[in-house]
């Protein structure tokens, strides 16, 4: 296992849905989940995303990142939670992953 530093995004799809994956490609970031339409409550009430548009709804951003490289991500997102909202939580985590070297070892 390697030990990594989870970085969870919760923000609009206003900014996500246009503009994300370009930046996410930009700042180097290669490994990353996305789920659309992430629901919940928080400041500004309940996000549910049931309307014909993109209001209220939010996209969940999974990014398992090196120790070394979390600040430099999580400044990047920074401005983007201070305009449009949103919010982003850092954990240190174990990740197991397929060893590259080997077809058959974890």
């Amino acid at each position: 296992m390697t030990t990594v530093d989870k970085i969870e995004l919760i923000i609009p799809s206003a900014y996500a849905q246009h503009r994300l994956i370009a930046k996410l490609d930009e700042w180097g970031i290669n490994g990353y989940s996305i789920i659309r339409e992430a629901i919940g409550k928080g400041r500004s009430g309940i996000q549910q995303g049931d309307l014909p548009a993109d209001v209220g709804r939010s996209w969940y951003i999974i990014i398992a990142s090196e120790t070394s490289r979390t600040k430099l991500i999580v400044e990047e997102f920074r401005p983007i939670i201070s305009r449009y909202g949103g919010i982003c939580l850092v954990t240190s985590v174990n990740m197991l992953i397929k060893d590259a070297n080997s077809e058959d070892r974890y």
